[in-house]
């Protein structure tokens, strides 16, 4: 029998392309002592319903389920740092935005989103180098462009498939880039990050 979660499931998975039981546990399960167990439960009640269909990248991984087209690892990856960023409400998730930073220069972000806290909102910017490099000079351009017009941090997070440390440089007057190994390993490092800066912005708030 097919519930409302599972719709809301099904509905996920229309939104963003994929959804594995990791993300399903974290975004729908999320207080759930046994959440990845549940999550995993109802993606194999949907596929048997044939509301999804499903693969493994290899015999190790876990199921990757999906509508009508199979996710690139570019796409995957992008899915992935969603789901390490949901410990706060995504208030934006938009996949290939367009950045016009004058007349004849253009950029084409991965991702831009935007993450809430305690009624803090903080715009990040999201680039998988798998099949692209993303430069230093598109990285400047896009940070001086935005803290220009907006006066804010945008904080920029690029993923590398050759990176096997975190960096974090800081970029423009407000703004940081962490730069992330593959495997995302050290992602707890951007949220602590992000959430000091909430901090900072709330006690700002308050005086």
């Amino acid at each position: 029998m097919i519930t409302k979660r599972d719709k809301e499931i099904i509905k996920f998975v229309e939104t963003y392309g994929s959804i594995t039981p990791k993300i399903c546990s974290k975004v729908f399960f999320k207080g759930n002592k046994e959440a990845y167990d549940q999550a995993r439960k109802r993606l194999r009640v949907i596929y048997r319903e044939e509301l999804l269909k499903r693969y493994r990248k290899d015999p190790k991984s876990e199921a990757i389920y999906y509508l009508d087209k199979k996710l690139k690892i570019h796409d995957l990856k992008l899915l992935d740092v969603y789901t390490e960023l949901l410990d706060f409400e995504i208030l934006k998730f938009e996949k290939e935005k367009i950045l016009d930073i004058s007349e004849n220069k253009k950029y084409i972000i991965d991702a831009a989103m935007v993450i809430r806290e305690d009624e803090i909102s903080i715009p990040l910017l999201i680039e998988i180098d798998y099949t692209h490099y993303t430069s230093m000079e598109k990285a400047r351009d896009i940070i001086y462009f935005l803290e220009d017009k907006h006066k804010r941090a945008y904080d920029f997070i690029i993923v590398k498939l050759t990176q096997e440390e975190i960096e974090v440089r800081r970029i423009g007057d407000y703004s940081n880039l962490f730069i992330l190994p593959w495997n995302l390993n050290l992602f707890s490092q951007v949220t602590a990050s992000l959430g000091s800066s909430i901090d900072i912005l709330k006690t700002k708030k308050n005086q």
